[in-house]
Formats: structure tokens, sequence, C-alpha cells
């Protein structure tokens, strides 16, 4: 990582792609950050983090905590900044949202798994036992629901986290949803 840090800022002679230079700095590095140590480099570098909230919320708060505790001004940021990405699932009404969410849900169960059934398909499978506390815990710290229930999910992880501003996840399985679900988070985020 450091070595990027000093290839983007055209330091050290550092050069990664043969030929191409990066445009005297105007690319600023993030550092995708889930876990303590993940925050702790992007805090000592002074670059700006892109909270995993959407699949580590558990650490989201020990995660900006510790980010802020160990930032170092530099010159991609004179501050913390941090950008939480949070998954969000909007729809007409909650239990429309949880309907659209289920497939997430069996697919965050089984990891060994990329495929995302439709609604439908999912509610025919059952979260494994062993799985469901988890899943739940993951799904009910994200943004899922109506307008209303998204608007103070944003405002509570915000709170909670001190997030600068957040990037939406919307993992729904079709398409024309997902679109709609991005319409409805616009006016959760008003």
């Amino acid at each position: 990582m450091a070595a990027i840090v000093r290839y983007l800022s055209g330091e050290g002679g550092v050069q990664l792609i043969a030929g191409w230079q990066p445009d005297s700095g105007g690319t600023r590095p993030w550092l995708l950050a889930s876990s303590l140590a993940s925050a702790e480099l992007a805090g000592r570098l002074g670059l700006p983090i892109a909270l995993a909230h959407h699949i580590r919320p558990d650490q989201s708060v020990a995660t900006t905590e510790r980010y802020r505790g160990r930032f170092t001004p530099s010159r991609w940021a004179d501050r913390p900044y941090v950008m939480a990405a949070v998954e969000t699932i909007v729809a007409d009404t909650d239990e429309e949202a949880a309907r659209l969410a289920r497939p997430t849900d069996l697919a965050r169960a089984r990891p060994t798994s990329s495929a995302l059934f439709s609604p439908d398909e999912a509610a025919l499978h059952e979260i494994p036992t062993e799985m469901r506390d988890r899943v739940e815990v993951t799904g009910a710290a994200q943004a899922r629901g109506s307008v209303e229930t998204v608007r103070r999910r944003f405002l509570e992880i915000v709170e909670q986290t001190g997030a600068d501003e957040l990037m939406l996840y919307a993992s729904v399985y079709d398409a024309d949803a997902r679109i709609r679900c991005y319409e409805l988070a616009t006016r959760a985020a008003e």
C-alpha cells in the first residue's frame, strides 16, 4: 500500500504500470477498511476510508474509532474522511424490502456460492440454523425497509460511525426492482 501511495504521489521513482505516470496527484487513493488493521493503516497513511459496513457492520464503530485515533494528515486528506458502504434495500413497505433482501440473506448464509436467487426462489430455501444469528444481525445493521425506515437507518449509521458520506449497495435480484430501490433511496436521503 505504501508503494501505491508513493506511486500516486509521484514520489520515490516507483513505477507500477510501464509507461504510465500518475496525473500530478489528481488520483486520490482510498483504503477499503473492514478491520482494525486496515483502519490503522489508512490512518497512518492519511488516506480516506471506504468503511465496509455492508460486510462487517459489527466492526464499523471500532474501525472508525481506530482510524480517527491513528489519523495523520497527508496530501490526500487533511482530516479523517469516512465513506460507509451500506447495503440498502428500499421498497414501498418494510415487508417488500424484506422479501427483496431474502436472496442476499441466503447468499450470506452460503458463502461458498455467489449465486443470487430470485426472491421467490430464495423463499423456498431455509437459512441454516448455525448461520441465522449472523445473517439476522448483519441484515438488521443495514438500511432495509420503506423510505421512512431507511431514512432512520441512514441517520443511525451516520451517527454511529460518523460517516461523511454513504455509498449505497443494493443487492437486488431484479434490475427494475434495483432501479426502484435506488430511486426510493434518494428519497430516503433527502
